[in-house]
């Protein structure tokens, strides 16, 4: 059977997805699962955690930040980028928008958990 699986990043005005057929070897992991992979490894446990429980008991995402930015370093073969990895999570507002108060709960999970998170 083929599943799709949802994109996770894409470039500037382009959407990208990704379709597995039946298992994977190793090695054969899809570039939007190896960027899922990078975006939690630079939230971090801890905030993905806090994010996932609020989600699961409250089953609601609204007010989330807008954007999820995020840096990713990876080893290349013996050599190590150096820089750590990090994610920044960003509500846009305009000068005349206030924020929800779910917005204001997300952002106050996200600085709780220890993230990166601003307007």
């Amino acid at each position: 059977s083929t599943t799709e699986m949802p994109a996770t990043t894409a470039p500037a005005g382009q959407r990208r997805g990704v379709w597995l057929t039946g298992r994977m070897e190793a090695g054969e992991v899809p570039a939007a699962m190896r960027d899922l992979g990078a975006l939690a490894g630079a939230v971090g446990g801890k905030v993905v955690a806090a994010i996932l429980r609020h989600m699961c008991t409250g089953y609601n995402s609204s007010g989330f930040p807008d954007l999820v930015l995020w840096t990713w370093h990876e080893k290349v073969g013996d050599v190590d980028a150096g820089a750590k990895s990090e994610a920044r999570f960003v509500e846009v507002k305009s000068e005349n928008d206030m924020l929800s108060r779910r917005q204001e709960l997300w952002l106050a999970i996200l600085h709780g958990a220890g993230a990166q998170a601003e307007v």
